[in-house]
């Protein structure tokens, strides 16, 4: 609550200009996933013979930090700081 009172303190100073340099920043752990091909995932069977079922596919157990920042008039960016993988 402290730190909205302040932004709105700073915006009655100085208006439009301080909102247009506020950096909003976002980040998100992402598990690569690399989904078979449907050439691949195809088998040849009898006409007569059941459907064969597919397994639900797992989450890698590698993952990577993506992060994201955005302002309104400054260059936006986004990165990739870190990649771990969890055993």
């Amino acid at each position: 609550m402290r730190f909205a009172n302040h932004f709105l303190t700073r915006y009655a100073e100085a208006g439009d200009e301080f909102v247009d340099r506020i950096v909003t920043g976002d980040e998100t752990w992402v598990y690569p996933h690399t989904p078979e091909s449907k050439q691949k995932s195809m088998q040849l069977r009898h006409s007569n013979s059941p459907k064969a079922k597919k397994c639900k596919t797992s989450i890698s157990v590698k993952k990577i930090m993506a992060s994201v920042f955005l302002g309104q008039t400054r260059h936006s960016s986004v990165g990739i700081y870190a990649s771990r993988n969890d055993s």
